[in-house]
């Protein structure tokens, strides 16, 4: 969002904050794919006392309102927030979807089916985006139409709640659900997904003491398409013979089972989540036969890359994790999925046993958030008392890590450098060289 537009958005925030007093409203949202990637979305809405101001992440455009008894609603729309000015009434509106994002496509709708996050498709009162779970109180119930796996009902929704509702992916298709373990899956060829899984839900009962129940959408029949990962539905397009998508599906299944153990808004922030990243990244090879060999060579990976940037731009990428928040693009990208994961590992000698009483530490650290003052205190609480000077720039010890050959090395970090340069332009800053250089070589 332009800087212009982020002044519009906060003028009209501040100009009609009386119309955030609610009741105790209830939104339902009935979702229908109308092709071309286009979804449309009705959603009703009751007990909204002095109207109701929401706001939407995704490329929404407002076609109609109406209020109870199907007279014209006076609306406004700027810059993702809508002002519907009633107390009860229908809100109808269309979703682009398929922009590029990220992990692929996000999302798409065809005639008869659609997948895509919460995030994208729901328009919600501003209310439901705060961390104080006061203002969540001002709406009672959240229905959702339209879904495969049937309606979705939130009552009384939390911070959390919201959070993963955002994130989930919501799915409307043919596909019928099998019961793998504590997995509903949808998909094309759920038996050959059955071993992998079942290796996933075993090492996130090690890690938590249960696995979360979480519904996956999985569409080999489709590439390069993120549908959303919260806490209930994770859904993607999957190859189950490309090593990369098993990563990625169980560094999300170990999201949620953390945000289901801890559900609190803290290890979101930053100051805490790149320590929330950097576990989910070290456990990316649960689904392995062995986890551990997978996962030091995994590390090995990091490592030549992370050496690799810092070689060619170190006043870029020697970051502090506890000055997150100030951190640009390029180098969140790096301290999440690079260079985290490697302090985790030396800060715990590579034994499980203590990254898995660092797990323990943090989630119990979050949900005692009170007594703490500041978001940061949360990790830091758990993390090794001698591997303090770590997170300040102290040189790490990764002798442990295997060899990786020359060739390899030199693909990993051409590889990391395009995808670096993304970030790095998206933030308006220099791209890394592509070019063969010395640092290939140390």
């Amino acid at each position: 969002m332009t800087g212009w537009r982020k002044g519009a958005a906060l003028f009209l925030v501040l100009l009609l904050l009386p119309a955030l007093a609610l009741g105790e409203a209830s939104l339902h949202y009935q979702l229908t794919p109308l092709g071309e990637n286009l979804l449309q979305v009705e959603m009703d809405f009751s007990g909204a006392e002095g109207g109701l101001l929401c706001y939407g992440e995704g490329k929404i455009t407002v076609l109609s309102a109406r209020d109870g008894t199907g007279a014209p609603l006076s609306w406004q729309a700027r810059s993702g927030y809508v002002l519907l000015e009633g107390e009860e009434g229908t809100v109808t509106y269309q979703v682009s979807l398929g922009e590029l994002g990220k992990h692929g496509s996000q999302g798409f709708a065809g005639e008869r089916s659609f997948l895509c996050s919460g995030s994208q498709a729901l328009l919600l009162p501003l209310c439901l985006w705060s961390v104080a779970e006061e203002d969540h109180s001002q709406v009672g119930e959240i229905t959702l139409s339209g879904l495969t796996a049937g309606n979705l009902v939130l009552t009384h929704p939390t911070w959390c709640d919201m959070y993963s509702l955002r994130k989930d992916g919501l799915y409307l298709g043919e596909l019928t659900p099998t019961r793998l373990g504590a997995f509903t899956v949808y998909s094309q060829q759920p038996e050959a997904l059955r071993e992998r899984l079942s290796r996933i839900e075993q090492g996130l009962e090690e890690l938590f003491g249960f696995c979360p129940q979480v519904i996956l959408v999985l569409l080999e029949d489709q590439a390069n398409l993120f549908g959303g990962s919260g806490r209930e539905v994770i859904a993607s397009s999957f190859d189950p013979d490309r090593e990369r998508d098993w990563e990625l599906l169980t560094h999300r299944l170990f999201h949620a089972a953390f945000d289901t153990a801890c559900p609190e808004y803290e290890v979101h922030m930053p100051g805490c989540l790149w320590l929330y990243e950097a576990l989910a990244v070290y456990h990316e090879e649960l689904w392995q036969e062995n986890p551990r060999q997978a996962g030091e060579e995994m590390l090995a990976r990091l490592w030549t890359r992370c050496r690799d940037c810092l070689d060619i731009r170190p006043e870029t990428f020697r970051v502090n994790p506890m000055e997150e928040e100030n951190l640009t693009l390029a180098q969140q990208e790096f301290l999440h999925y690079t260079y985290a994961p490697l302090l985790l590992y030396d800060a715990c000698n590579g034994e499980q046993e203590q990254v898995k009483a660092l797990l323990q530490a943090f989630m119990t650290a979050a949900l005692e958030w009170d007594s703490m003052e500041q978001e940061e205190q949360v990790a830091l609480s758990a993390w090794p008392g001698d591997a303090l000077p770590l997170l300040e720039g102290g040189s790490m010890d990764l002798s442990g890590l295997p060899a990786l050959g020359a060739e390899e090395e030199e693909q990993i970090c051409r590889e990391y450098r395009q995808e670096i340069n993304t970030w790095l332009k998206k933030g308006g800053e220099q791209p890394l060289e592509s070019t063969n250089n010395s640092s290939f070589s140390k």
